[in-house]
């Protein structure tokens, strides 16, 4: 090696190398600050909406609320909604939008989507949505009964009750381990 050519084309040769390993590690520390920062991201949104959310989730079925608690319940649904359109799973944001005119409208609900439509939810799945949105046994017997009561409040107060569980039930579907793992993963691979 006592030529200089081969001297200066080593030395340069490791000085690219040392480059582009350098390059390697500011790609890779930045997809992993990325990951972070959409996690924080997520879980901020996430605890914003759970907060909004599970006052619903045991709302009294027989308080009544006024029109404009009703409209300022459903603002605040709406404006997470599309808060959030970009950070939380497509499930949740339908469930979200469901529990928004739930709040408009509770005495025609429960809603469903149909062919990507707000519609009120045939009678016959009634069963299987409570049954979805009912941790414990008592829900699933009384939930029912609530649907079915002539009085608006406590029928009303229900399904509002109902589509906020299923809000809060989807999230948490969507908030496994495996699943931000998922979203991890996608967000490093781009």
């Amino acid at each position: 090696m006592d030529s200089p050519i081969a001297a200066a084309a080593l030395l340069t040769a490791g000085a690219l190398l040392g480059y582009l390993s350098s390059l390697a590690l500011a790609r890779a520390q930045h997809r992993q600050a990325l990951t972070l920062r959409v996690a924080d991201e997520y879980f901020a949104a996430r605890r914003e909406l759970v907060e909004i959310v599970s006052k619903f989730a045991d709302v009294n079925l027989l308080r009544e609320m006024s029109p404009a608690e009703r409209e300022t319940n459903a603002n605040a649904i709406g404006n997470l909604f599309y808060k959030n359109f970009d950070l939380l799973p497509r499930p949740v944001l339908d469930r979200l939008m469901l529990l928004h005119v739930a709040l408009r409208s509770p005495v025609n609900g429960p809603y469903c989507l149909m062919k990507a439509a707000v519609t009120r939810m045939p009678r016959e799945e009634f069963a299987s949505f409570v049954k979805r949105c009912s941790i414990f046994t008592n829900s699933s017997l009384f939930a029912p009964l609530a649907l079915s009561s002539s009085n608006q409040t406590i029928r009303g107060n229900q399904v509002v009750k109902l589509h906020a569980r299923d809000v809060l039930y989807t999230l948490s579907v969507y908030s496994s381990v495996d699943e931000l793992s998922s979203l991890a993963r996608r967000v490093e691979s781009k």
